[in-house]
């Protein structure tokens, strides 16, 4: 018997090179749409890690300086001769303690905590100012580099105690808007944490789920030492 003889076909060739140049073109379209926003989110994730790097820094030069000193964190004021005093007063004016407190840990720790360490990658001009520009009372805001609206990369709770805890927040971003919805902030015993919004409000959740920028949960910072061992209020 013999086997019918299959008709021919003539199967066409998967791609021509004009579909296949078409298809090239389309995806380095994509790529080149892709890439720029890839670019945007690394480069934030990288000025977030650096920022919660420097806080990291700032709260271990605290607790080396406490080590030293024989007292748990740097809470200075600086009189009108430009001389630091220890801050006790406990209608301290929050910001200005910060300030003064983060700067005088500058000078005291000498060239291991630089100054830039003191200022979010996001917002590089909030920083102490250069040694020689330093003159006159060093509590005012005119003791760091003002360049408009910016005047100081991270928030200090002063009233931290000596006993507090690892979910204590010590320092934060002082601006909550930096990296959109997410601040990163320094706890008592030297990490980093994010802290992200919750109903408006950034909270440490390991805290009794406080606010740290409001005073409702924690009560004002008024003395230094004597706040709460779990909980922070930070401007």
């Amino acid at each position: 018997m013999n086997t019918p003889i299959l008709p021919y076909t003539q199967f066409k060739a998967a791609f021509t090179l004009i579909e296949l140049f078409v298809v090239m073109v389309l995806v380095l379209i994509i790529a080149g749409m892709l890439i720029p926003a890839i670019n945007i989110r690394g480069h934030a994730g990288m000025r977030k890690a650096s920022c919660g790097n420097n806080q990291r820094q700032i709260v271990l030069g605290m607790n080396v300086y406490a080590n030293d000193s024989g007292t748990k964190w740097p809470v200075f004021t600086a009189n009108r001769a430009g001389q630091w005093v220890p801050a006790t007063d406990p209608t301290l004016d929050g910001t200005a303690t910060a300030i003064a407190s983060l700067e005088f840990l500058t000078f005291v720790t000498g060239n291991d905590l630089p100054k830039k360490i003191f200022a979010c990658p996001s917002k590089p001009l909030a920083k102490p100012m250069s040694e020689a520009d330093n003159h006159g009372d060093r509590t005012s805001l005119s003791a760091w580099a003002l360049r408009g609206s910016e005047f100081i990369g991270y928030s200090y709770d002063w009233s931290v105690p000596g006993n507090g805890r690892s979910v204590r927040v010590v320092t934060a971003d002082s601006d909550q808007q930096v990296h959109k919805n997410v601040v990163m902030a320094a706890f008592d015993d030297g990490h980093v944490g994010n802290l992200t919004r919750t109903g408006g409000a950034y909270r440490n959740r390991d805290a009794a789920n406080d606010d740290i920028y409001t005073a409702v949960d924690d009560g004002p910072m008024n003395t230094p030492g004597e706040g709460s061992t779990t909980r922070a209020f930070v401007r």
